[in-house]
């Protein structure tokens, strides 16, 4: 039973976790148009959210 509460949990911060990303993608895509010197930043940010998702992935794993 906690592991089914736990894969919810874990399933529905990754799925906030990939809008947010595709959110933030979009906007640094638009960024970089505008100014092609800032894709460094936008990576950044990228990378930013994309530890919310991997860090929520093995707070899984270590409580199964």
């Amino acid at each position: 039973m906690a592991g089914i509460g736990i894969g919810a949990s874990v399933g529905l911060a990754l799925l906030f976790s990939s809008v947010y990303q595709g959110m933030c993608a979009a906007s640094a895509i638009q960024a970089s148009a505008k100014q092609p010197a800032i894709i460094g930043k936008c990576f950044a940010a990228l990378g930013i959210v994309e530890s919310f998702s991997l860090f929520a992935f093995v707070f899984a794993l270590l409580l199964i």
